[in-house]
Parts: C-alpha cells; structure tokens; sequence
C-alpha cells in the first residue's frame, strides 16, 4: 500500500497538469478568436475606409459608431511621434551623413476603430492589418536612405486599444544627411538633424507632436567613436510651400562634440616633436653642412610627408582651411624657418670669410682646431707657436671660429623658436577651444 501511494500523487499531479495546459490552450483560442472577430468587424469595407483620416477625439470631436465614415475637415488629426535611437552606427565627414538605427514610434486615435472590452487596458494586435488601416504619411525629410529591419520577422508592432487609439512602433535604420561645418576640425561641435515630416497631408489634416520623452537613447548608443556623449534638443519645423501648402514637421536636433584625442596623439604630438627636433640644428657649429642641411631637410620632409598621410586617411575634403590644416601648415613654416636660419647662418659665414681675406687653407683649419697659430711666413721653426700666450690663444681660436653675426644669429634663434612656437600654440588652442561649451542650445 505504501508503494501505490507515489504513484497515485504522481497521477493526480500529472492529470491537473494536463487540464491547465487544456485550459490555457483554450483561452488562447478563444482570443484568437475573439480578436479575428474583433479585427473583422472593424475593418469591414463597408463600415472602414482607410483613405479617409479619422476625428481628432483630442480636440472633442467624435464619430458614432453610426457614423463611422463622417469626416471633420476643420480639425487635423494629432499624431504624437517619440524617437528612441539604439546606437549611431556610422558618421561620416567625408559623405556628410550618419546612420542611427531608431524605433519610431506613433500613437494617433481613430473613433472608427473602439470597440467594447471588459478590460480597458486590452489590446489588439494589427501587425498583419496594417495595411489596411489608415495611417499618417510620415518620412524622413533628409534621408538619404531607410532600411526595414526584417530579420528574422518585419519589426513592426501595431497594438489598438478598445478607445480606438493606435500604438505603431517599427525598427529602423536610417541614413541621413548632415551638413558640417569642419572650420574648427577637429575642435568642433556638430549639430545633425533628424526631420520628420507628412508627406502628403497638410497641417490641416494631419499634425505632429512630440510625445512627452520625445526623443530617447539606448545607453550604448550613448557611446559614439570620436564623440562625446550627445544631447538633443527638439523643435518643431513647420514647412511652406508656394504650390503646395504648409505640411508639419518634426525637428531632433543631435549635439555632438567631436573628442580630440586621437588627432592629439596621431597629429599634433608628431607635428609638435618635429618641430622641436629642428631647432637642434641651432646648437650646431654652422661650418658641420652636412649635420645641419641633414637635419633641415629631414624634418621637413617629415612634416609635410605627415602632412599628405594624414589628409590621406579620413579628413574630409572641403574649400576651406580647417583648425587642423592651419596647424599643420605652421609646423612646415616654423621647420623651413630652421632652414632658412642655416641659410643665413651660411651665408654670413662666407661674407665674414671674405672680410678676412683668403680662405684658410686645410693646414691652418687643422692648426687653429688644435689651438696653435700656423707658423707666419719666414718662422720655419715655428717658434712663435710654442712661445704663445694664453691669451693670444684665446684670441686666436676667436679668429679661426668665431663669427660675432652667426653666432648671435644662432644665439637668438634657440630662444626665439621656440617662444615664438609656443606663442603660437597658447594662441592657437585658447581660440579653438573658447566656444567648445557654446554649440546650440543647452
């Protein structure tokens, strides 16, 4: 007996499992049906005509369930829309555009549409039916190009209460223009726009709102390469046509600034040290040419092969000189600068050769470098060299070497370049940073 007992408490178990799953499958069914006679009432031909927008119920205007075709033409029908942007997938400088992926949301209310349900928070889906309802003509006003997304299935949603009103929600990406001003590349602030608008109804059929969240993000889509975090601000951007009338339109404006970081460390830090590494030439004796004129050229090919790499990947291409451009172009001009100064240096070195007569000959360069006056004409023994004092030794070497003109020009020049340089770059960044803060409203 006490083995019957599990047994029979398995059975039991086992048979109120069952009648559940009969019951649940049987509520299921009779929803199915209850919502397919639900839709099929509704959506009759004879009793719904799609063409025809519904009553604006927001303004206390009405339709009987009589009357269900009469139209109010003095009233627009309310559209509320709401925006809710997954990630930014893409934006280009080069094209002037950005692609988000956004759920784009309506609610609208058709009087036609009630019907009676215990439950006021019921609903009924119209996924399948939507074409066959009426709906408002809303599109991008400056897309470039909308994609569905229908992977696995469409991602539409079309949900209607027992009041008649109407959520639609369908998954989008879209790809929209933006036009840029890169004057303060890449120290600049963005503004891109998301436009919405009817198509082909006037604002005196059909009117757009924000809903209370307007415009709405996903947390990663928060987090966009070479910006930082965006904000939106909305407006609404009703437009007039001299044919066709006026049509309403909804604007979400995307405050985006641009992180500078990676221009910092792959532009201007290289720019930046190359310029430095020019000035060494200014602690080099002007007689070493080959150090020098090395050292010259080298870092100005440097910079401007820095230069055509980096307009070569990903700066946009415009008329105008971008911050970025004018930096680059005074790193070249303070590097030729460093070769225009050897120049000098050269060329004041020869004048003062040419002041002193003869060229020295290799003799008296190898005597003067170790110290010694070269032996004077008629002194075969050159005596005078070993008699001669310390301070006609320091007088002599100031006559072999010394050239007052270079070596002040070289003096000046360690000094000048780079307070100059850094003069440039104080000015440079405190006028490309002042109004990074100030970039459209709050």
């Amino acid at each position: 007996m006490s083995t019957m007992r599990p047994l029979l408490v398995l059975l039991i178990l086992q048979g109120r499992l069952s009648l559940l799953l009969v019951v649940e499958a049987t509520c299921a069914v009779n929803n199915s049906i209850d919502e397919e006679e639900i839709v099929g009432a509704l959506l009759d031909p004879k009793q719904y005509n799609k063409n025809h927008r519904p009553l604006n119920r927001w303004t206390g205007q009405a339709a009987s369930n009589n009357s269900r075709n009469h139209q109010d033409c003095s009233a627009a029908t309310d559209v509320l829309v709401n925006l809710h942007i997954v990630s930014f997938s893409t934006l280009s400088v080069q094209n002037m555009d950005f692609t988000v992926n956004i759920y784009l949301r309506m609610i609208w209310e058709d009087a036609r549409l009630a019907y009676s349900a215990s439950n006021p928070n019921a609903s009924v889906s119209l996924h399948s039916m939507k074409d066959k309802i009426w709906m408002p003509d809303i599109f991008f006003r400056n897309a470039k190009q909308v994609e569905n997304h229908a992977d696995p299935v469409p991602n539409i949603l079309v949900k209607l209460r027992p009041t008649g009103r109407i959520y639609f929600s369908q998954k989008l990406k879209v790809r929209l223009w933006c036009l840029m001003d890169l004057r303060d590349f890449p120290m600049d602030c963005q503004i891109c726009r998301i436009e919405l608008g009817a198509y082909g109804s006037s604002v005196s059929e059909v009117r757009f709102h924000w809903h209370r969240a307007n415009v709405t993000f996903e947390d990663d889509a928060l987090q966009i390469p070479e910006f930082s975090q965006p904000h939106v601000f909305v407006q609404s951007c009703t437009k007039s046509f001299s044919v066709t009338g006026e049509f309403a339109c909804l604007r979400a404006n995307v405050r985006l600034r641009r992180a500078y970081g990676f221009y910092l460390m792959n532009t201007y830090a290289p720019f930046t040290l190359m310029v430095c590494i020019s000035w060494i030439s200014f602690w080099i004796d002007v007689r070493a040419t080959p150090a020098r004129v090395t050292i010259a050229f080298l870092t100005v090919l440097a910079v401007v092969t820095q230069n055509a790499g980096t307009q070569m990947t990903g700066m946009p291409r415009v008329s105008y000189v971008k911050a970025i451009d004018l930096f680059m172009m005074a790193s070249l001009m303070f590097v030729i600068a460093a070769l225009m100064e050897f120049a000098a240096a050269s060329f004041l070195t020869r004048q003062h050769e040419k002041e002193l007569g003869e060229q020295p000959s290799r003799r008296r360069r190898r005597s003067c470098a170790h110290g010694r006056l070269p032996p004077a004409a008629g002194s075969p023994n050159g005596l005078e060299d070993m008699l001669m004092s310390e301070e006609r030794t320091r007088k002599m070497r100031s006559w072999c070497y010394r050239n007052p003109r270079v070596n002040k020009l070289d003096y000046c020049s360690r000094f000048l370049f780079p307070l100059a340089y850094l003069v440039f770059q104080a000015a440079y960044w405190s006028y490309y940073l002042r109004d990074r803060d100030n970039c459209g409203p709050s």
